[in-house]
């Protein structure tokens, strides 16, 4: 971000700057980017909380290519009758499809 290189005054106590600090890495921030922020009461985002919804996309787009690997082996297993392949298979279908739902809720939830 190109800004002027202007640095108000502001003064903090040794342990209130190690307090912005560790706040502002807890969020995944710079101290400057903390401080601006706070200062224009600004809500400050994690850039965590981008970086879990990004993963948990991908997580879930996982879970559905597996799901569909899962239900081509399916119907080979048919062709063949293999009744526990099969068993098996609709069961991990189902693991798939409970641990997509909780992937949802947890997106909904960030």
């Amino acid at each position: 971000m190109n800004r002027d290189k202007v640095i108000p005054p502001i003064r903090v106590t040794a342990a209130e700057q190690q307090e912005i600090q560790k706040l502002a890495q807890s969020v995944g921030l710079s101290t400057s980017e903390y401080m601006r922020s706070a200062s224009l009461l600004l809500e400050i985002n994690s850039r965590f909380d981008n970086e879990i919804i990004i993963k948990l996309f991908r997580l879930n787009a996982d879970q559905a290519r597996l799901g569909n690997l899962l239900k081509l082996t399916l119907d080979t297993l048919y062709e063949y009758e293999d009744r526990e392949g099969i068993r098996r298979i609709n069961e991990l279908l189902l693991e798939i499809s409970a641990t997509q739902l909780k992937i949802k809720e947890e997106i909904i939830n960030v």
